[in-house]
């Protein structure tokens, strides 16, 4: 039975990855420089208001005031009627942004950036919409944008220096890095009457080194309209990182999700991240908390060795990988697995090892400034944290996400995934340490699962081991007390054989219901449905009618709270067994059903979409 518990977690992972599946311009120099300076870009109309009726403005006086886009999506500007202007120039290896003053006159723009030589253009309107310049060796064609009810630009480039926190920062005391390579398409989010999902979809890769290992499932972060419709890439890290368990904020103007991309950069191995979607720009949020060290300027030296205690490597110097924190590369790989680091950060920092996701050990150590310590032994079996599954309060105070351990068993020779449990993280205070449910304060009973409810005030978790996990809520306040005050609602259930437990809550939107996952499972086979119950344990119903081969996980509330989306596990067998889950012989897709059970839809038909999560 033990081994059902990383079986449920990866209903949500692997079962979903095996479907029938199918020169720079002038305006790129001294991007270093500018991807320091701040963006004060003017704030836009925020996506989920709309912008007021009014009556449409006079013609001005400059035809070139507005914002403009080019056909590609590659290149936007706007031009103010103050002869200031701002860009943004997509290219492959990353994103400008930067201002200046322009002047147009007798057909030709001069654009003058901030700290950079003027630019020149012949410039041409065919119409009021369409802008046409020629200079500096290109062509550029853009067309104006309607004022208003866009989502600004993406973030810019590769994680620069630690942003101080200003007058209109939501997270005041949060330490924010910028990391390259996950763009949102923030702008694929176009107003839709049924809002938008959000979800992971796999990209499986075959075996890539010809010993017949199996394929490797990596997920990326998906988005279409509440009705199906338009389903295209939102979050894709380039391989080998992966992103999922995508989440909205209760105002639907942040997104959060996991992964683990640059992980030498963290203490984790999985991290949340944060998209504002005011700003377009992508947050690490976890990964440093309760480590202030990385950022003087005193240096030391630590002594360093790892133990390889799980079974052997077969290339130890191309296989152990090395981090610390304050530095934003890995260190290069030990020549052995005894080996100092020099020029390592002052104070109380994290160093990481690791060789694959269940490989690896982290350690804290205290580094003299000028002075050397010796950390302790660095085991490989020890595994990695991760940090997944997250959901916000507001007031954007309060993190709340699923902290995981992947560790690898040397008794059994097998990689496990276990010691799930919830986290609080108060991003107010980010140098305190995450708050963790602790078991022994609440009878031994282990929490998955989080998710707050829409005022912050409670969160709804899986409460127990599998297969008879209860559905319960939890006062946010009591878990940041160090006390959880859990309630169970929906209390699991235990057979000869077996058993029946409740997982995955989501909030309704007025915070009255929860949906949740009801399986029952035995040592060979498992099923489970969509029901709802009230946030006080009465009005127990079920949603959906699946089949016996079938499991529906993963439920999400409309805008509306009308309809849920959800998940559909099916085996390609009569019956979904639990060896079909660990082998991935399983499809996974995105269906829709009335809160009532009725009309339901299904939304993708790829066999490898799982985790909807359905906002504005």
């Amino acid at each position: 039975m033990r081994n059902l518990a990383a079986l449920l977690m990866a209903v949500c992972l692997v079962a979903a990855s095996c479907g029938d599946g199918n020169g720079r311009s002038s305006r790129g120099r001294d991007r270093d420089d500018r991807r320091e300076r701040r963006d004060d870009r003017a704030e836009g109309t925020r996506q989920d208001e709309a912008p007021p009726a009014v009556p449409a403005p006079a013609a001005p006086a400059d035809p070139l005031v507005g914002r403009w886009r080019s056909p590609d999506g590659a290149i936007d500007a706007e031009f103010t009627d103050d002869g200031q202007c701002r860009y943004t120039v997509r290219e492959d290896g990353g994103v400008d942004r930067g201002r200046g003053l322009y002047t147009f006159r007798d057909n030709v723009l001069e654009i003058r950036p901030e700290g950079e030589p003027p630019v020149r253009y012949a410039a041409r309107m065919p119409n009021a919409d369409t802008l046409e310049l020629e200079g500096d060796g290109e062509r550029i064609r853009l067309a104006r944008r309607p004022a208003g009810g866009d989502v600004p630009d993406r973030p810019d480039g590769p994680d620069g220096p630690v942003e101080p926190p200003h007058a209109n920062d939501p997270f005041p005391g949060l330490a924010r890095q910028r990391d390259d390579g996950i763009f949102p398409a923030v702008d694929q989010l176009r107003r839709a009457a049924g809002g938008h999902i959000l979800y992971t979809r796999y990209e499986v890769l075959p075996d890539v080194t010809g010993t017949g290992g199996p394929s490797t499932p990596l997920g990326k972060i998906h988005v279409m309209t509440g009705d199906g419709q338009g389903q295209v890439p939102f979050i894709r890290p380039p391989h080998p990182w992966q992103a999922g368990t995508p989440r909205w904020s209760p105002d639907g103007r942040r997104i959060l999700f996991s992964s683990d991309f640059l992980m030498w950069r963290s203490a984790l191995f999985t991290d949340v991240f944060m998209t504002d979607l005011d700003t377009g720009r992508t947050y690490r949020v976890t990964g440093a908390e309760g480590f202030p060290g990385g950022t003087r300027p005193e240096r030391g030296t630590v002594e360093c060795a790892i133990i390889d205690d799980h079974g052997g490597l077969v290339d130890r110097k191309k296989q152990v990988h090395v981090a610390i924190q304050g530095h934003d590369e890995m260190l290069g790989l030990p020549d052995s697995l005894q080996f100092d680091i020099n020029n390592a950060p002052a104070g109380k920092i994290w160093i990481k090892c690791w060789v694959s996701k269940h490989v690896g050990d982290l350690q804290i150590v205290d580094v003299p400034a000028g002075g050397t310590v010796r950390a302790d032994e660095m085991k490989l079996s020890a595994g990695n944290f991760l940090a997944t599954h997250p959901s916000i309060t507001p007031d954007g105070r309060y993190l709340v996400f699923l902290s995981q351990h992947a560790y690898y068993n040397r008794r059994k020779k097998i990689r496990e995934q276990g010691y799930d449990t919830v986290s609080v993280m108060d991003l107010h205070n980010p140098a305190k340490l995450a708050i963790t449910w602790d078991p022994i304060r609440v009878g031994g009973q282990l929490a998955k699962a989080p998710k707050l409810s829409p005022d912050g005030r409670w969160i709804a978790l899986s409460m127990g081991l599998p297969p008879k996990e209860s559905l319960a809520i939890c006062p946010l306040d009591s878990l940041l007390a160090g006390r959880p005050r859990p309630q169970a609602i929906v209390p699991g259930q235990m057979f000869v054989g077996g058993g029946t437990g409740h997982t995955d809550p989501a909030w309704s939107p007025d915070g009255r219901q929860i949906a949740f996952s009801r399986y029952t499972a035995t040592t060979e086979w498992m099923k489970g449905d969509i029901f709802v119950v009230n946030a006080d344990g009465s009005g127990l119903r079920q949603v959906t009618q699946v089949a016996g081969n079938q499991m529906a996980v993963c439920p999400s509330w409309s805008p509306d709270g009308r309809r849920i989306a959800f998940q559909l596990v099916t085996s390609r067998r009569a019956v979904l067994f639990v060896t079909d889950i660990a082998v991935r012989n399983v499809t996974s897709d995105i269906w829709t059903i009335a809160a009532d059970g009725s009309d339901p839809r299904q939304l993708t038909r790829d066999g490898r979409s799982a985790e909807p999560a359905w906002g504005p």
